[in-house]
C-alpha cells in the first residue's frame, strides 16, 4: 500500500485564486460543526419566532433531554447567538431569545432551506432513506415547515 502525501488545507496546487477560498473553509467548517450538534438548528428555528422559556423549547423540540438542551443553550449563548434573560419574579424564570448574530444565522439557514426546496434536495421518496428520528418523529423539524416565516428583525 502506498501512503498518500498529507495535504495542508491552507495550501493549494489547483491554480491561482483558489487559496483564498480554502482559507475561508475553516470558518465554514467551524460553523457547520456547531450547527450539526443535536438540537441546535431546532433551537434556533424555535427562537426565530420569538422569546421562549426552557420548558416551551423542550416541548416544541420534542424528545430533547433536559441536560442536552441546557448544554446546547449554554453553547449558543457563549457563541453570542442567543440571549438568556433571567426574569426576577416568584418563582424566577428564564427566557431565551435570538441576538442579532443569531437572527443573521437564521436568515442564512432559511436561505439554505430555500435552496434545498428549490433544487429538490429532499424529495418525498428520500425521507424514508434518511434518519429523521432525531426529534422523535413529531414533525417539529425546521425542514418540515416551508411556510415558516423568516426570523424577525
Amino acid at each position: 500500500m502506498v501512503d498518500e502525501p498529507l495535504v495542508d488545507p491552507n495550501t493549494t496546487d489547483s491554480g491561482e485564486g483558489s487559496e483564498p477560498l480554502r482559507r475561508e473553509l475553516c470558518p465554514v467548517s467551524r460553523a457547520i460543526c456547531m450547527l450539526e450538534k443535536k438540537w441546535t438548528i431546532h433551537i434556533l428555528y424555535e427562537l426565530s419566532a420569538g422569546k421562549r422559556r426552557f420548558c416551551h423549547l423542550q416541548d416544541a423540540i420534542g424528545n430533547a433531554n433536559s441536560r442536552t438542551l441546557s448544554e446546547r443553550l449554554k453553547e449558543l449563548e457563549l457563541q453570542g447567538l442567543i440571549h438568556r434573560d433571567v426574569i426576577q419574579s416568584i418563582p424566577p424564570w428564564v427566557e431565551y431569545s435570538l441576538t442579532e448574530k443569531g437572527t443573521d444565522l437564521c436568515r442564512l439557514i432559511e436561505g439554505v432551506a430555500d435552496w434545498a426546496r428549490k433544487w429538490s434536495m429532499f424529495k418525498e421518496e428520500c425521507w424514508s432513506a434518511m434518519d429523521l428520528t432525531e426529534n422523535g418523529g413529531n414533525g417539529s423539524s425546521p425542514c418540515a415547515a416551508p411556510d415558516r416565516p423568516t426570523p424577525r428583525e
